[in-house]
């Protein structure tokens, strides 16, 4: 579904990121998709809970360009 949203935009998805407050589906569909994903913890997910995540999870998150985690968006404005 991202895939299909960054086509349709024409974005690839080394060019657009994925910030999401879920390991289970807001990050998982960032990394999935092939996108720069950033984990705040502002939302469901906390720092301890990250590492009960499925390892495939973390490989592909440590192979395809993750940063560390943030405690809130605001964080993320010096990035952009």
């Amino acid at each position: 579904m991202i895939r299909a949203g960054l086509n349709k935009i024409g974005v690839h998805s080394e060019n657009a990121a994925m910030v999401g407050d879920r390991m289970d589906t807001d990050v998982r569909a960032g990394v999935e998709a092939g996108m720069r994903t950033f984990l705040v913890l502002s939302g469901s997910t906390s720092a301890e809970q990250v590492s009960n995540f499925l390892p495939p999870l973390s490989d592909l998150q440590r192979h395809r360009r993750s940063d560390p985690l943030r405690q809130s968006f605001v964080q993320l404005i010096v990035l952009i």
